[in-house]
């Protein structure tokens, strides 16, 4: 279960699936392929084809990766599975916005909108996301960043400045997330591994809606957006990993009636490495 994003709505749940492709032991040791599903149960209105099958990034990496067999634990875990995490976190509707006054009060803080370029007394958001995330490894200069198109973003501005009192913005942003691959222990000793929001890289924007006050001066409003609302909320994604999935435990017995139950393998991580497409956990 994951803690959702908005106060007082309940978590999300997520499922994970996995299926046995290859077994096999020799006198060295065992390599077991599982191929893996996350799910979650659908939440937004917006249909998709599925999760991304972004490949080896173009450049001829092997989708069935062979490790290296130097450590007694290995997992190699392919960039494709964790979009995967980030369309079921998608799915779920656990990424969307909806901020009423009193909400983007907590957002802002102490100062609320005192350090505004302009007099404002409350606003409202509302941050719909018609695509799911991506996370791109394949950035020429080792980035991991994750991508986001169509994201739609709907603020009313309640100032003295606007006709009746309201100034409504529409927009649709496209943008670069720089990010991490973490690995975090629980309370209870687990491991997981999640995807670390580190801050903003890139941002463009498509303009839906302009209050007539600043028709001709988009400039100023993408100012104002980013340093007083997106900042903030990528600050709050950055709190906590997303996904932050347990590593499991491998119950020998499940595999073969011939092996005895209760014998789990519970994996210790002492290195957390990125190569070839590939994340890899030793």
């Amino acid at each position: 279960d994951l803690p959702s994003l908005v106060p007082g709505t309940p978590p999300i749940t997520q499922n994970l699936e996995t299926r046995i492709w290859s077994l096999g032991f020799t006198e060295a040791g065992g390599r077991l392929g599982l191929s893996a599903r996350l799910d979650a149960v659908k939440k937004v209105p917006h249909d998709i084809l599925g999760s991304i099958g972004r490949g080896s990034c173009l450049k001829g990496y092997p989708v069935q990766w062979s490790l290296e067999g130097a450590h007694p634990y290995e997992i190699g875990i392919y960039d494709d599975f964790l979009n995967n995490v980030l369309t079921a976190l998608w799915n779920s509707a656990i990424l969307n916005v909806d901020l009423d006054e009193a909400g983007m009060a907590d957002l802002l803080g102490d100062g609320g909108t005192d350090d505004f370029p302009l007099p404002v007394d409350s606003l409202t958001l509302k941050l719909d996301w018609m695509l799911p995330p991506i996370l791109n490894g394949c950035d020429a200069d080792g980035l991991l960043l994750i991508e986001v198109g169509d994201l739609f973003l709907d603020l009313d501005l309640y100032s003295p400045l606007f006709d009746e009192g309201l100034g409504e913005i529409g927009v649709y942003v496209y943008l670069q997330i720089a990010a991490e691959l973490q690995m975090n222990e629980l309370d209870s000793g687990e491991q997981t591994i999640g995807i670390q929001v580190l801050g903003l890289d890139n941002i463009q924007y498509h303009w839906a809606q302009v209050p007539e006050l600043f028709d001709g001066a988009e400039e100023d409003l993408e100012a104002l957006l980013e340093d007083e609302l997106l900042d903030g909320l990528i600050d709050e994604l950055g709190e906590e990993p997303l996904g932050n999935l347990v590593l499991p435990e491998l119950d020998l017995g499940s595999l073969s009636d011939d092996l005895p139950g209760g014998a789990p393998l519970v994996p210790v991580v002492d290195e957390f490495t990125r190569e070839s497409g590939h994340t890899l956990i030793e």
